[in-house]
């Protein structure tokens, strides 16, 4: 009896090529942390694990890095580690080119690139309050930390009016001194009633019910004099008329600082913000909720922009939950914002390429709440043509002589109609080229073969189709933005599918029931046990039947 070999010999891919990209700047305070994305996109080949790690002389002094997780596997949509960044309380105020790489490297690879700011800390003193059924005076101070000299600020707090109400200001003793003059005062919206006050100058999108704004400046055009300065900017004082939960959320940051060259310079600040409660939250003290978010995509102008959140009510007993996402889009005048009851997702939409500022407010059961604001970079793709991943009709088990369907897509990522070639590559052999032309922003256009697989040997295929870089028409120079240019090598210009030819078996045998190749070769294996314990089985019969009685 004939016996087909069960097995199919696999060729082994194991040199790939891949991306790393960040999703923007990162900006704490001396003794801070914060966080961004980053991701590794495959570019060809069979995808390995690799570990990510920061290159350590592009760190301040005093910071360092850690990945959640430490490695990640490339994948063509690209796959995600929170990269954070930890600053010690002597980390020097500055900006940083900060890079990541990631390794084993079996092709080079250039780092992502983005900028660590190590900005003054701006808190509200004391951080968290808490006096069950208080119902009187409550003070709380705006202190900056670690900032270098500076002439000038401006901010404004966001409170519940509903808890705390009849504020006013007092500002003596700050960091910049006596000889000061006061910018803007304003409360609610409206002038504080006092003639000697300049008017109260609204900032749109800002100011309003719950809200003080207030900012000072030197007369003589001096900066404070501690390097760093540390200290008040002035204090802020309610009365706790209602009962419940108030945050106290800084939503405007202004500082500049006085140059002799060139003139007023503004100063990073990281806001960190309060809360007061004259309520217990199932018999504990009332805390904020836990919250962060993070896009779950690249950033790019002219395409939808989706966030996600993770929040968690940190009060109990019962258990607290989340009741209401609210997110605020911008700053200032140009603040949009949308809410959901259960919703933990949002889309943004963004026709530039700027930094955005975002912010998550989170509500639980229990009536508290919590702030986060993150500074989203969103860049601008002009040029950029990409290949989806591929579609075909069948990947294992296919038997030589299938007629296998092949479909390659070509999407225009960029802003204008663009042209290009694309081909189809069987194991660096060409099958097909194919044309792009004058395709649409925001359009596919897609290409159908038929792959005749008549007389090859049973084995693992790549297919691979490439798409070429969109050049300039006079020049024949590279024009595409996401392609890099130290390798000319297109981010998103090539797609990559493996396919499994097999040799052919019995029927009703191995991948003819359906099965995956490991279950094909463990029921050969079992097939060839079975069939060496028959043969031994039946000659120990024979011999016993040979035996007298």
């Amino acid at each position: 009896m004939e016996l087909f070999n069960p097995f199919v010999a696999v060729h082994a891919q194991t040199a790939f090529d891949y991306s790393l990209s960040n999703s923007g700047k990162i900006t704490v305070f001396p003794g801070g942390s914060g966080s961004n994305n980053i991701t590794a996109t495959l570019l060809e080949g069979i995808p390995s694990n690799v570990t990510l790690s920061c290159i350590d002389a592009t760190l301040p002094l005093g910071a360092s890095c850690s990945f959640i997780p430490k490695s990640v596997t490339p994948t063509v949509t690209g796959n995600s580690s929170t990269l954070i960044v930890t600053t010690s309380p002597f980390t020097s105020y500055g900006k940083y080119n900060v890079s990541v790489t990631a390794g084993p490297q079996q092709t080079p690879l250039s780092p992502t690139n983005f900028t660590l700011t190590v900005g003054a800390k701006i808190a509200i003193n004391p951080t968290n309050l808490s006096l069950p059924d208080y119902h009187g005076r409550v003070s709380f101070q705006v202190n900056i930390t670690g900032s270098p000299p500076f002439q000038v600020f401006e901010l404004a707090l966001n409170y519940n009016p509903r808890v705390l109400s009849n504020p006013s200001i007092e500002y003596s003793g700050n960091v910049l001194g006596t000889d000061t003059q006061i910018v803007t005062e304003c409360i609610g919206g409206n002038q504080v009633n006092d003639p000697s006050n300049p008017p109260c100058t609204l900032v749109l999108g800002v100011d309003g019910p719950g809200v003080i704004h207030f900012g000072l400046i030197t007369v003589n055009g001096e900066n404070s004099t501690g390097n760093p300065t540390n200290g008040k900017l002035f204090n802020v004082n309610f009365d706790a008329a209602g009962t419940g939960f108030a945050s106290l959320h800084l939503l405007y940051l202004l500082f500049a600082t006085s140059t002799n060259t060139l003139g007023t310079v503004p100063i990073e600040a990281v806001p960190v913000d309060g809360y007061f409660a004259n309520i217990d939250c199932g018999g504990n003290p009332c805390r904020p909720p836990a919250a962060s978010f993070r896009p779950l995509s690249r950033p790019v102008a002219g395409r939808s922009i989706v966030f996600g959140a993770t929040a968690v009510s940190q009060n109990c007993c019962p258990k607290g939950n989340i009741t209401l996402y609210t997110w605020f889009f911008g700053s200032g005048a140009g603040t949009s914002s949308l809410s959901s009851k259960f919703s933990n997702a949002t889309t943004f939409y963004s026709t530039a390429s700027v930094d955005v500022p975002v912010t998550l407010l989170v509500n639980d059961t229990y009536g508290a709440t919590a702030y986060v604001t993150n500074l989203i970079t969103v860049i601008r793709i002009w040029v950029d043509l990409g290949i989806l991943p591929l579609t075909i009709g069948q990947l294992r088990g296919v038997i030589p002589g299938t007629v296998n369907p092949v479909r390659v897509s070509v999407f225009n990522f960029g802003v204008d109609p663009e042209n290009s070639t694309v081909r189809l590559l069987v194991n660096d052999n060409l099958l097909m080229t194919s044309q792009v032309e004058n395709l649409q922003p925001t359009t596919t256009a897609s290409f159908a073969y038929s792959w005749n697989t008549a007389g090859l040997t049973p084995r693992v295929y790549r297919l691979a189709a490439i798409l070429d870089p969109v050049r300039d028409i006079k020049t024949g120079l590279v024009i595409e933005n996401d392609t890099d240019a130290r390798t000319l090598k297109d981010q998103n210009g090539m797609a990559v599918a493996y396919i499994q030819l097999i040799q052919v078996t019995p029927s009703g045998f191995g991948l003819f029931l359906g099965l995956g190749l490991p279950q094909t070769i463990a029921l050969g294996i079992i097939v060839l046990a079975a069939i060496g314990f028959a043969q031994t089985f039946a000659r120990r019969v024979a011999a016993r039947r040979r035996q007298p009685e």
